[in-house]
């Protein structure tokens, strides 16, 4: 595809601009009965054209080679003046100089200078023409610097994001890795083979959280595929006091979540839930999708007043991911549903 540079696109614009100026003061000039018997007045008029361009290309290159855009804008609007009259001075010189050699008289019976009253008037008029060109010209400068800063700030806060991200994701594992630990490390004593089994376990889990964790989504049948490993790992402690139930169906598969997102939350509930139950409970996880959204739910036998919501990384961490990932498509809730302890994410597809 073709790419216009912005030189280019300046020139042309600088080159259409002042022509179709001067074709709008041709008009008039045929509006206004005056005729044309010599091509004096032609050339004068491609010569208006060139002293404009290389006026306000003046103009602009003290701008930029000065920087008067950092300035303070009252020293940015008395700077500009006083440089527009300058420019108009020197545009009112060239062009005597040229009507003086080249373009004697380009209206019958009329000096060049006969449209306007003096060499003041010509002054004052460029003046305010070449002010109204460099307020387009200012403007243009605003905005392209507004949205050069605005690309900066996108870019920043991506980093920034990217940095939060990955500072959460590093919380993960580690958190993940000391409470299987412990869950292991209460089998040592009590059954040495599933302690072995625990390993085992542990450590193709931890293989695979470690790559998928790396990235910034996954899908939620490999998130699944966590889960269903680390419930399994968890049983071996707490046997039958783990009653777990998930209910996925195939349509969410290719969902995308961050990693890592249920089994946190799952080992939330775990930790602060069903351990401290002498009975245990329900682990519930239930996803659903609409054309319009994604619902997962986590549900635990538990108190939430004892547990708190603020307690435990899991919550928090959730809540980050969710928020730099999605912004405000993704919604976070906890709540208590009778004798259960409900976590809904909302995440909007569209």
């Amino acid at each position: 595809m073709f790419k216009t540079s912005k030189t280019s696109i300046y020139w042309v614009t600088q080159l259409f601009g002042w022509s179709l100026f001067y074709v709008m003061v041709l008009g008039v000039n045929l509006v206004s009965d005056v005729v044309f018997t010599t091509p004096s007045f032609y050339i004068y008029a491609i010569e208006g054209i060139a002293f404009s361009i290389l006026a306000t290309h003046l103009i602009r290159f003290v701008i930029i080679k000065y920087n008067w855009l950092n300035l303070p804008m009252i020293a940015i609007i008395w700077r500009s003046f006083v440089m527009t009259v300058l420019a108009a001075i020197l545009f009112e010189f060239t062009e005597l100089t040229s009507t003086l050699f080249i373009s004697k008289d380009y209206y019958t019976g009329i000096n060049v200078n006969s449209g306007l009253s003096n060499s003041f008037g010509s002054i004052l008029v460029n003046t305010i023409l070449f002010c109204i060109w460099l307020s387009f010209y200012y403007a243009y400068l605003f905005i392209e610097k507004s949205r050069n800063q605005e690309i900066k700030n996108l870019q920043f806060t991506a980093s920034k994001n990217e940095i939060e991200l990955k500072n959460l994701r590093e919380q993960i594992n580690p958190h993940f890795l000391f409470n299987s630990l412990n869950s292991i490390k209460a089998l040592v004593e009590i059954d040495k083979d599933e302690a072995k089994k625990a390993i085992t376990k542990l450590s193709n889990l931890l293989r695979k959280s470690i790559q998928l964790g790396k990235r910034k989504l996954i899908t939620i049948k490999e998130e699944l595929e966590i889960v269903e490993s680390y419930i399994d790992l968890e049983k071996i402690r707490f046997e039958e006091r783990i009653q777990a139930t998930i209910t996925v169906p195939q349509n969410t598969y290719d969902c995308l979540i961050p990693p890592l997102m249920i089994q946190t939350l799952a080992e939330n509930a775990i930790k602060h839930g069903l351990s401290k139950s002498i009975n245990g409970g329900v682990l519930i996880i239930e996803i659903e999708k609409t054309d319009t959204k994604l619902q997962i739910s986590i549900q635990n036998t538990g108190n939430l007043s004892k547990i708190g919501e603020s307690e435990g990384i899991g919550i928090h961490n959730t809540k980050k991911r969710l928020g730099i990932l999605f912004g405000n498509k993704a919604k976070f809730r906890i709540f208590q549903n009778n004798d259960l302890v409900c976590v809904e994410i909302q995440i909007i597809r569209k």
